[in-house]
């Protein structure tokens, strides 16, 4: 399990475009970034299978939110709303508390300011649960 520490300046995280986010409106220190308990237990010990779980998270989240960030751009809130909602649940299983809220929010549409504001956060958070996911994997090999 990863915690969220204070960032400097040189490690604001950008979404997929490269826009940066400040990270101080997202991450307090000590606080639990994910919680992979509920991947082990639907894995049961086994190893790899867990891996591929993990995996398949890194895999398809960026792409989403490339998604995500396009349809912002062209003001599609529908599809925003149908994405939120789609990621929604592997965000849960990853005790990614921090988003939830977020997503239910980008799901029931918001105007542009604050759908950009949360879909920058729900970015920011969501690359650095990639970096530590892959820690993870890194860890069990």
């Amino acid at each position: 399990m990863l915690f969220f520490k204070k960032k400097n300046t040189s490690e604001i995280p950008s979404d997929n475009k490269g826009n940066t986010a400040s990270t101080e409106d997202y991450f307090v220190e000590g606080q639990v970034l994910y919680d992979i308990a509920k991947v082990h237990e639907v894995a049961r010990g086994d190893m790899n299978f867990f891996k591929k779980l993990l995996n398949i998270f890194i895999t398809q989240i960026p792409d989403t939110l490339l998604k995500m960030s396009d349809a912002f751009d062209r003001n599609d809130f529908e599809a925003i709303k149908g994405l939120s909602h789609k990621i929604k649940p592997s965000v849960v299983s990853l005790g990614i508390v921090t988003i939830v809220s977020d997503l239910n929010d980008l799901e029931m549409g918001y105007n542009s300011d604050e759908a950009e504001r949360k879909l920058r956060k729900v970015t920011a958070i969501l690359n650095e649960v990639i970096k530590g996911l892959k820690m993870e994997i890194e860890a069990t090999s």
